[in-house]
């Protein structure tokens, strides 16, 4: 088994023997500009509903502090 720079230089300086070069085309879809702005506002809806949620969870449990290591908040 080889290092890894080992089998580059062997490649002339390249990390494959195939160029990998070509970015494949991007597949989209048109989408109508309604429909993005509906799907957008109902994600921003379920963002700031979960974080209600988190919120209201943490005021009855409130989350514990890491105990890593050199934490300022480590007890």
């Amino acid at each position: 088994m080889l290092p890894g720079e080992v089998g580059i230089a062997l490649r002339g300086g390249h990390t494959t023997t195939t160029p990998r070069d070509e970015v494949p085309e991007l597949a989209t879809t048109e989408r109508d500009a309604e429909l993005v702005d509906r799907t957008a506002g109902g994600a921003a809806f379920d963002v700031v509903r979960r974080t209600e949620l988190l919120l209201d969870h943490w005021g009855l449990e409130p989350p514990r502090p890491c105990a890593a290591a050199g934490s300022p908040y480590a007890t």
